[in-house]
């Protein structure tokens, strides 16, 4: 008896319901891979600007820059974003071209959808922590850590344990929000200018660089610490859904 040589139209389609059951099993799996893995080069890249700032910090007697502004050991200038000194410091370049089109600019995570200017936030970085300071105030690193104001109305914080400290983390920018502030991590929003937030961009978490300059993956409901009640908190969900103090106002 001569054997079949083609498979029926029937036997076909159920080889291709097969291979389609696999795959949609097989989807969620890859997806969780990728965030893990897309989450473990931001934490890496973030210790790297740990290592930057914390030479800065030693070439610079223990002054770290402020969030939006050349203030440096009392040198006053014009408003721009704190990636703008250090990238020059260590020979970065920082043209717009560079920083917010290639994932290889390492001041900023590099998350494919970090990439992005569309959505919930027109520009995606890794935000320097403000408004517990003001612009022409710097951070002294030592224990305990403070902010130091170069003008007698400046505010004074204090952290008084550099690894509970947020300094610099994962952060996005809503259109309202200042040029310089593309690159803030703002933990008080009374101001209706301060919109530079912490975002959980990996699957529920953000990745953040503490004082002491460790880094790891926190919620935003985290974010409390000496100088900031979580009360004076907003961030944005992985969804891009603003939570917290003043989520009315940016949603």
């Amino acid at each position: 008896m001569k054997e079949r040589d083609n498979f029926t139209l029937v036997e076909l389609l159920v080889v291709i319901a097969i291979i389609a059951i696999l795959a949609s099993m097989l989807l969620p799996a890859l997806n969780s891979a990728r965030e893990k893995a897309n989450a473990a080069r931001c934490l890496s890249r973030l210790k790297q600007v740990g290592m930057f700032a914390t030479q800065y910090i030693n070439d610079q007697d223990g002054y770290f820059v402020a969030p939006d502004s050349r203030y440096i050991v009392g040198k006053s200038g014009e408003e721009v974003p704190w990636i703008n000194i250090i990238g020059p410091y260590f020979k970065i370049p920082t043209a717009y071209e560079y920083r917010d089109r290639k994932a290889a600019f390492p001041l900023r995570c590099p998350d494919p959808r970090s990439m992005t200017e569309s959505g919930n936030g027109t520009t995606w970085s890794y935000g320097l922590r403000s408004c517990s300071i003001t612009p022409s105030a710097a951070f002294k690193f030592g224990n305990p850590i403070r902010t130091i104001g170069f003008h007698p109305d400046d505010a004074a914080k204090e952290w008084k344990s550099p690894s509970t400290m947020k300094f610099i983390g994962d952060s996005v920018v809503s259109p309202k929000g200042r040029t310089a502030q593309c690159n803030t991590m703002d933990d008080n929003h009374t101001n209706s200018n301060a919109k530079g937030i912490f975002i959980e961009r990996h699957a529920g978490t953000g990745n953040m660089l503490f004082g002491d300059m460790h880094a790891a993956g926190i919620r935003g409901s985290q974010l409390e610490d000496e100088a900031r009640s979580l009360s004076g908190w907003t961030w944005r969900d992985q969804f891009g859904i603003a939570v917290g103090a003043y989520a009315s106002s940016l949603n």
